[in-house]
């Protein structure tokens, strides 16, 4: 590792109390226990950096210019005075499981990660079978040697988690392109086909991942500070945000809870202001939390009401009103648990005007 990069990790090490705190509030939360304390999780001010960068095709030729964009990254984000539990990754973007399809895409200085700039064609697609997939030829054993890398250099001082793995129905839209759209009224039984190839290589790459980051089948981290208890993955579903309940409940449901099942659970993330897949996705076994990226365009009030009616958990942020105080936010966020210990995991964005994040560890305690 390079004096830079052991400079950065230097930064942010965790004294081992906090740590254990830390770990065993989430823990708790996952296990739907009551908590001493609702974790909290504060990012800090984001700091300019004026030093080195590297463009994605640097970065992957040279796996440790990723690790050292990482932990610059995880520097200038996270503090390690609150209940996050700190990790990083390898940065591939939507693009990396999608590569297994055969769809074109751009690794280039002008994307941040693999950007896909053309999907595989319907007659490709309609003929492949999971055995047919060329992993080889994919994206996925780059993202594996840079997830080695990490771990071998890291050597356990911060945890690694997955490069973004998605979730079955947004590779197959990513696979097929928008056309998947009018394939679900024009052609089911293809996008069956496709969504059982789409499940498939959720499952089959993210083993493979977790292999490399020597992450448990049913555990791990995610988002450079949260833990994850009996639950395995993270799935994203923003594609599905397009579609009716009914159209949802047929295409979307069933695989994502097969994909969920073969980690002992996980937690799934959309944008949008889609209430009705709160129901829908507490319902499904295999969901142990939820997170959504518009939490502003719901009732939140409701959205806890389902969450703990479930015995799940809401993890990641909840809006702060432009004139609202943190006590008042806290106190606002607490009331939504009528009383419960339980089922939040909240970040918070920390600017100029709020105090630091221990002082800020003291409010919310105060708050409850």
């Amino acid at each position: 590792m390079s004096d830079l990069n052991l400079h950065l990790l230097d930064q942010l090490a965790a004294p081992d109390a906090r740590r254990e705190v830390a770990e065993a509030r989430q823990a708790a939360v996952w296990r739907g226990e009551q908590a001493d304390y609702l974790p909290l999780l504060v990012e800090a001010v984001g700091q300019p950096w004026d030093g080195q960068v590297y463009t994605l095709p640097e970065q992957v030729a040279d796996p440790d210019k990723m690790l050292h964009e990482a932990l610059l990254n995880a520097v200038k984000v996270h503090p390690a005075q609150s209940d996050s539990v700190l990790s990083v990754r390898p940065q591939f973007g939507v693009g990396g499981l999608a590569s297994v399809f055969g769809v074109e895409y751009e690794l280039s200085a002008r994307y941040g990660a693999p950007w896909v700039t053309a999907p595989a064609s319907k007659e490709r697609l309609a003929g492949l079978e999971p055995e047919d997939l060329d992993w080889e030829s994919s994206l996925v054993p780059t993202m594996c040697r840079v997830a080695e890398h990490f771990r071998r250099e890291l050597g356990g001082r911060l945890e690694v988690y997955l490069p973004d793995t998605q979730g079955p129905f947004d590779l197959a839209h990513l696979a097929r392109g928008h056309d998947l759209l009018t394939d679900l009224v024009d052609d089911p039984p293809f996008v069956h086909h496709l969504m059982e190839l789409a499940t498939h290589v959720y499952v089959e790459g993210t083993k493979r991942l977790k292999q490399a980051t020597g992450e448990p089948l049913d555990g791990g981290h995610h988002s450079g500070n949260l833990q994850m208890v009996g639950a395995g993955v993270r799935m994203c579903d923003d594609s599905g945000t397009l579609l009716s309940p009914r159209l949802h409940e047929e295409f979307v449901l069933p695989y994502h809870q097969r994909g969920l099942e073969a980690f002992g659970g996980g937690w799934v993330h959309w944008c949008g202001g889609d209430f009705h897949l709160v129901p829908l996705y507490l319902s499904l076994p295999g969901v142990k939390g939820i997170n959504l990226g518009q939490p502003n365009r719901y009732d939140l009030a409701a959205v806890f009401e389902a969450v703990l009616g479930a015995g799940k958990l809401y993890y990641g942020y909840l809006d702060r009103g432009p004139q609202e105080s943190l006590e008042a936010y806290f106190a606002r966020v607490i009331r939504y648990l009528q009383g419960e210990r339980r089922g939040l995991i909240l970040s918070c964005g920390r600017d100029e005007t709020m105090p630091l994040a221990g002082e800020m560890l003291a409010r919310w305690h105060e708050a409850q």
